[in-house]
Parts: C-alpha cells; structure tokens; sequence
C-alpha cells in the first residue's frame, strides 16, 4: 500500500510577497519524497498546487 501527504511549502517567509504552495510526497522506504512531473531525460517539472483542497483533488483523481 502506497501513502502520500501533502505538503504546505511557504517561500519569501520574512517578505510581503509570501507565497504558498501545496505539494504531494510519497512515502519511499528511505523516507518522504517528493512527486515530480517527467518531461523527459532529466528534465523534471514540480507539481504544486495553490491550495489543500486542489492539492487533495489531485492525489485523488483518476490517471486516465
């Protein structure tokens, strides 16, 4: 069985221009990693969300 979370990263902390985004990790026996898009050889996009709710949708949608 595979587990995820999802993940509240905030950058620009001490600015006015805080941003948020969401994030999905998946649970690998070494610990958490992150879930990338692959676009090709070594070419990878992050895949982040504007809120929890888009975030959980995501996670729980079909692949077709």
């Amino acid at each position: 069985m595979e587990r995820y979370r999802i993940v509240q990263l905030t950058h620009n902390a001490g600015f006015e221009k805080r941003e948020t985004e969401w994030v999905i990790e998946q649970k690998k026996w070494f610990g958490w990693k992150e879930i990338f898009k692959i676009e090709g050889p070594k070419k990878h996009k992050r895949i982040s969300h504007k809120s929890y709710d888009k975030a959980e949708k995501y996670l729980f949608e079909p692949l077709s």
